[in-house]
C-alpha cells in the first residue's frame, strides 16, 4: 500500500468528518458543565459522579452537532474510518483507573479525566493528518496537572475549565486545517 494512498483516505477522512469538531463541539459543552459542577458546594466524590453523567451527554451532542456541520460518521468508502472508533473505545481501557481514582482519590477525579482525554487525542493526529490533536495531547495533561499542583482545592474547577478553554482553541485550529484542506493545501 503506498503512502500517497494512505495520506488521500487521511485527508478524505479528515474532510468528511470534519476533523472531529463534532466532538470537540461536544466536549466544549461537556466540559463546561463539569466546570459548573466543580464549582459547587459538594465533596468531591459527588462532583465526580455528575461529571461522570454529565459525559452520558458527549454522544448524543456529538450527534446533533454532527447533524448542524453536515458530517459523516460513517464513509464506509474510506478504510480508515473504522479507526475513529477503536481511537475512542480505547479511552475506555482508562476507565478502571479513573474508578479507583473515584474511590481513592475523589479530588483528583477531575485531574485524571482531563489527562484521559487530552491523552487520547493523540492518534487523531495521525488520523486526521493534524498536528493540532497531538499538540493539545500534550497540553491539555500538562496543564491539568499543573494547576493541580498550584491551585486551592477549592479552586479545582479550574481544570474542567482550562479543558473546555483548550477544547476551544483546539476547534479553532482544527478549523482553519479542515479549510486548509477544503481549499487544496494539504
Amino acid at each position: 500500500m503506498k503512502k500517497e494512498c494512505i495520506n488521500r483516505w487521511q485527508t478524505d477522512l479528515s474532510i468528511s468528518s470534519g476533523n472531529g469538531l463534532d466532538f470537540i463541539f461536544a466536549g466544549v459543552v461537556v466540559w463546561g458543565l463539569s466546570t459548573r459542577i466543580w464549582s459547587l458546594d459538594f465533596t468531591p466524590y459527588t462532583k465526580a459522579v455528575l461529571v461522570l453523567f454529565a459525559t452520558g451527554l458527549l454522544f448524543p451532542l456529538a450527534w446533533l452537532f454532527s447533524r448542524l456541520l453536515k458530517t459523516n460518521w460513517k464513509n464506509s468508502s474510506n478504510p480508515l474510518q473504522p479507526l475513529a472508533l477503536w481511537f475512542n473505545v480505547a479511552q475506555l481501557f482508562y476507565m478502571p483507573m479513573l474508578a479507583l481514582v473515584l474511590l481513592r482519590l475523589p479530588e483528583c477525579f477531575i485531574t485524571a479525566f482531563a489527562i484521559i482525554t487530552g491523552g487520547h487525542f493523540f492518534p487523531f493526529a495521525w488520523l486526521y493528518r493534524t498536528k493540532w490533536y497531538a499538540i493539545f495531547a500534550g497540553v491539555i495533561p500538562a496543564g491539568a496537572l499543573l494547576i493541580t499542583i498550584t491551585a486551592a482545592d477549592d479552586h479545582l474547577y479550574a481544570i474542567p475549565l482550562f479543558v473546555c478553554m483548550s477544547l476551544v482553541l483546539l476547534a479553532v485550529c482544527l478549523y482553519a486545517d479542515l479549510n486548509r484542506k477544503h481549499n487544496g493545501n494539504q
